[in-house]
Parts: structure tokens; sequence; C-alpha cells
């Protein structure tokens, strides 16, 4: 992955097929990664960064204006996604904020794993 940068990010994966299919018809090369995570898991898709559009350079500039001709942005500076409020949270914490996005979803479950099992060994004893 070189050769290729994230053009922007978003939360459902609908939303990047639209501006996709606007850059395959040009011919501009992309492609799109963690789309069926968020398709089939749609609750982690701010823990993960949502579904990135990845454009190769060659093509970047091209990506960049016809995405702001077609709506997608004002201007290629204000085309990052900003970060979501879970992911500030989470970057709070010095364990869980420097962890990978991708692992900190499997560090929360587990946590709330441990409490779920905690809470039903407390009802059962009781």
């Amino acid at each position: 992955m070189n050769n290729w940068q994230i053009l922007r990010t978003f939360d459902h994966p609908q939303q990047a097929h639209i501006l996709v299919s606007k850059l395959e018809s040009m011919g501009i090369r992309c492609q799109l990664q963690d789309e069926l995570t968020v398709q089939s898991y749609h609750i982690i898709s701010n823990a993960i960064g949502g579904v990135k559009l990845w454009v190769h350079n060659a093509d970047l500039a091209a990506a960049q204006e016809m995405m702001i001709a077609a709506g997608f942005g004002d201007t290629p500076e204000g085309l990052e996604a900003e970060p979501s409020r879970l992911q500030v949270a989470l970057g709070r914490f010095p364990l869980i904020g420097s962890l990978p996005p991708e692992v900190r979803i499997w560090v929360i479950l587990g946590g709330l794993g441990a409490v779920a099992v905690a809470l039903y060994s407390y009802w059962l004893l009781s």
C-alpha cells in the first residue's frame, strides 16, 4: 500500500460506494478497506475508523477535484475525517490510546466480557 493514500473515511459503506462508483467511472483507481467489517458490525465503525477509501497516488489530485465537484468536501484540506467522540475518549487512556484501533475494540469487548462474567458469578452466588 505504499502507492496508495486514504482519501476519505465514511461511517457507512453505502456512502463510500457512491463515491467509489463516481471515481471508477472516471478511471480513477480506488479501493475500500473495512467495508465488510463495518457492514457486519456497524457498532464498531468508530472504533476501527470507519470505511476507508484508498486512492492511488497517481490519481489523488483528480480524485480530490472530483470529490469536491460531487459535493463530498469543500477543500482538499477539509477532507480529513474528524476523530469520533469515542476515539477522543479512548485516546485519553494511556494503555488503550496507544493501541491500534483494531486492537482497541478487542480490549473493550474483553473488558465488557469480564464484567459480565463477574456480574453473572455474583448473581449465582447470591
